[in-house]
């Protein structure tokens, strides 16, 4: 085992040397700017779903609408990108906001819509 100063320990993680969180688990999670570049005008979806019935495919329109398809029901509501998070509110003017990571190989995860931990990786169109 490597025996270090507590000094010069102490200077490596204040230097930032430190691996940081994201680092280590293999997810860095995407900023306010990348998330606008990203989702304005595009479509995500579940590809990890095998049945396609049970995919909820949602789209970011331009103009802020929010369009969730689930089976034979569209969700509408709007969408705010803020704070480095998707926020969407449904039409109950219930507010969602979601975290969108990407990993070591280039793959988009989203944070589940409830609040439960996990992540579902998503294909942006």
């Amino acid at each position: 085992m490597l025996h270090m100063h507590p000094m010069l320990l102490a200077w490596i993680l204040v230097a930032g040397f430190a691996p940081t969180a994201a680092e280590t688990t293999g997810y860095r999670r995407l900023t306010t700017g990348e998330l606008q570049a990203l989702l304005s005008g595009s479509r995500i979806n579940q590809p990890d779903i095998q049945q396609s019935y049970a995919r909820t495919p949602e789209d970011f329109l331009p103009d802020g609408t929010h369009i969730r398809h689930a089976d034979n029901y569209e969700g509408r509501g709007r969408y705010d990108i803020r704070d480095d998070s998707v926020c969407v509110t449904d039409e109950r003017k219930r507010e969602f906001c979601r975290r969108v990571m990407i990993d070591r190989d280039g793959q988009y995860w989203i944070t589940k819509r409830n609040k439960t931990p996990g992540l579902i990786r998503i294909s942006v169109s």
